[in-house]
């Protein structure tokens, strides 16, 4: 389950959604031990925030669109 936060910046206000490990597993498609060796090797990877109260840690889904954007490379074969 995806949890939605509404903040409030300059420009306004817009929802900022967090998502937890199983959910940044689901959507990269990779195991819980390789999200632990993507964060261990990889300084550029998102770090994860942890809610007051809370010890679940959580990931900004646009700090990891962008991460995974920045790794795309083109491919010259043709679908």
């Amino acid at each position: 389950m995806q949890q939605a936060i509404q903040i409030e910046n300059d420009t306004g206000q817009r929802h900022l959604q967090l998502l937890s490990v199983h959910e940044v597993t689901a959507l990269l498609k990779i195991s819980a031990p390789t999200l632990q060796r993507i964060r261990a090797n990889d300084p550029t990877f998102p770090r994860p925030y942890r809610l007051a109260g809370e010890r679940t840690l959580r990931y900004r889904l646009d700090q990891l669109e962008s991460w995974v954007a920045s790794r795309l490379v083109e491919s010259d074969e043709a679908c």
